[in-house]
């Protein structure tokens, strides 16, 4: 009967010990569930603005800028990243140093220009205006960032008394 009695003051220590023990187990889950909310919460929150339309897209420039030959010359002296591009059939005749010849009559520029890198300048000209204006509106349809344009064509250029290239021969 003792052995019982013993046992009992024991049995009822560790029923306290449990009921402590849910006391504490209830007691941090309110906790735990407020804590659970807010992380939920704050990662809504960051997800939605990860996904928000509010951002405006990228939107490459609608227009080419126009360049008198002194600031197309200007800007061939100092960016050496310049890609030069004579669209004309006439290139024979003489070209802008550095220049390629691309011809848009030939066919040759609609091949090559969606092959060329849309990060770098360009500078465009032709013997004729208007075929260097429907050139460089192209490689902005096509996202390039950076289009110059000589206004005047290569005549300007050559009236200006600027530096001309005649192919060897």
């Amino acid at each position: 009967m003792q052995a019982m009695r013993s046992r009992q003051p024991l049995a009822r220590a560790m029923r306290r010990r449990m009921r402590a023990s849910r006391v504490v187990r209830k007691a941090l889950r309110a906790p735990l569930r407020m804590l659970t909310l807010v992380a939920a919460l704050l990662a809504a929150v960051w997800i939605a603005g990860c996904s928000s339309d509010d951002r405006t897209p990228f939107q490459p420039p609608s227009t080419y800028v126009d360049l008198d030959p002194i600031e197309a010359f200007a800007l061939t002296e100092n960016r050496t990243d310049l890609y030069i591009i004579d669209v004309s059939d006439a290139y024979i005749s003489g070209f802008i140093p550095r220049a390629v010849n691309y011809s848009y009559a030939g066919g040759v520029f609609e091949i090559v220009a969606p092959r060329l890198n849309s990060e770098r300048p360009y500078l465009i000209y032709a013997h004729d205006d208007e075929i260097s204006r429907v050139a460089a509106q192209q490689l902005l349809d096509l996202g390039f960032v950076e289009v110059y344009r000589l206004d005047g064509s290569f005549a300007a250029w050559v009236s200006a008394g600027l530096p001309v290239t005649h192919p060897s021969g």
